[in-house]
């Protein structure tokens, strides 16, 4: 990850960790990535050169106030007061990851052609949760070349059920048993 974002996402996550209030600081983050993800618009507002400074903190006070998380809108104006409100969603994903794992999650990508519902990715995990032995989060990407079924990686862990790797495993399996054929008959 980008160590500028790591560098914000630090600070944000000392102070969470200070108070022991990850878990409480990982939701209220969550809000605002879902809010700026939804509304691109808003980010433009607030890295325009039009606004003054007083009046862009006037806009993000106003739209996390429900948050009631004073620290998380600070957060985001110093992001916005050092123009790099353009980078805030590396910022808020490393700030997700260093929650996670303090808490003992791993974080893993889900690969397949299509995107997942949230109740597939979430009965994905809960089997590789299982089978891992430990809590799990997974995100989904897609990647064509899987042709169908899924591909996760979880840290140094693959597990493989996509067509595209049943194919070359068979692939495999028929040029060594052609090699095998190959060298027996040599051997006559």
């Amino acid at each position: 990850m980008d160590s500028l974002a790591n560098r914000y996402a630090y600070a944000l996550w000392s102070l969470a960790e200070e108070e022991n209030l990850v878990s409480e600081y990982q939701e209220k983050v969550q809000k605002v990535y879902e809010i700026l993800k939804s509304n691109p618009d808003y980010l433009r507002i607030l890295s325009s050169q039009f606004l003054k400074q007083e009046e862009k903190h006037q806009l993000v006070e106003e739209a996390f106030a429900s948050l009631k998380c004073p620290h998380v809108v600070s957060f985001i104006e110093v992001i916005m007061d050092h123009h790099r409100i353009h980078e805030i969603f590396p910022i808020l994903q490393a700030f997700h990851s260093l929650c996670n794992d303090s808490r003992g999650i791993q974080e893993g990508i889900v690969y397949s052609v299509i995107a997942l519902s949230p109740e597939q990715i979430d009965s994905i995990t809960k089997a590789i949760s299982k089978k891992m032995q430990r809590q799990v989060e997974l995100r989904n990407e897609i990647d064509e070349r899987l042709i169908g079924g899924i591909k996760v990686v979880v840290h140094d862990h693959i597990f493989d059920g996509s067509i595209q790797h049943k194919v070359t495993s068979l692939k495999q399996g028929l040029l060594q048993g052609k090699a095998g054929h190959l060298h027996g008959n040599e051997s006559k």
